[in-house]
């Protein structure tokens, strides 16, 4: 699978590397950048403002129809952060020091994002619901279902709760989710977490499936070096794509162990 480290123009170079190693490419995180971003730069969001989404929109049809030689056939929807207030590096700190109990200043912290948050009531939703829409006209023709990859974050979207909404709305299109249990899991670390039910509802939708692990707010780790059970990520149908993901440190040893700990 190709996630956010490469270009535009590399994807179709990759995929026939792929071809050429006899592998395929099934996945591919999206929107798919033209060029390098500097750290003043980022991706358009496909939860932004109109003309922000649409150039969002075009990246994810250009990387769908660059990928279709390599046998892609789902596309991982990253909407992108919210201009929230605050910084996510100080609630890790806060996080790291234990500092998230009640009247502590990570706990004022997170307490502040997520009511800006909810300020905005279905704005967010209703942009992704917009995007959703604008990417299943190209999608459906070239026969491509679109995975949403729900938020790890509370300046991300959507929440999970968002993207089982999305879902919902979407019912007969091919929409669903990433299933990703070490995302849950940092959102269970900050005291956020997912309903049983939920949990079902994107598993059930999954097609795509995350095997990343977690410790605390550290995520995606090889899997066997954090705290999620393996036991999640088995009994999938077969078609659905199982990706081992970690940083972009991880080494083909740890791929290897992650994969003999998943069976």
């Amino acid at each position: 699978m190709l996630d956010g480290g490469c270009l535009l123009r590399q994807v179709p170079l990759l995929g026939l590397a792929a071809h050429q190693a006899k592998l395929t490419m099934p996945a591919l995180v999206a929107p798919v950048p033209e060029e390098r971003l500097s750290p003043y730069r980022r991706l358009p969001s496909l939860a932004g403002e109109r003309d922000e989404r649409a150039a969002a929109v075009d990246l994810v049809r250009r990387a769908m129809q660059a990928s279709r030689d390599a046998g892609t056939r789902t596309i991982a929807l990253d909407f992108g952060r919210l201009p929230l207030g605050g910084e996510e590096a100080d609630l890790r700190r806060h996080f790291a020091r234990r500092e998230l109990d009640e009247g502590e200043p990570g706990r004022r912290l997170l307490e502040g994002v997520l009511a800006e948050r909810r300020s905005f009531g279905e704005q967010w939703v209703d942009r992704c619901r917009l995007s959703l829409e604008a990417i299943l006209r190209y999608a459906v023709p070239m026969d491509v279902q679109l995975a949403i990859v729900p938020a790890a974050s509370p300046w991300g979207v959507p929440t999970p709760r968002e993207a089982v909404q999305l879902i919902g709305d979407f019912a007969g299109a091919p929409v669903g989710a990433v299933f990703s249990p070490g995302r849950l899991a940092v959102l269970a670390a900050l005291g956020l977490g997912v309903a049983a039910e939920r949990r079902a509802v994107l598993r059930e939708k999954a097609l795509l499936v995350e095997a990343a692990d977690a410790v605390g707010l550290d995520c995606p780790l090889p899997f066997g070096l954090g705290e999620v059970d393996a036991a999640e990520l088995a009994g999938f149908a077969a078609e659905i794509p199982v990706v081992l993901a970690g940083p972009p440190d991880t080494t083909p040893a740890e791929l290897k162990a992650a994969r003999l700990v998943l069976g």
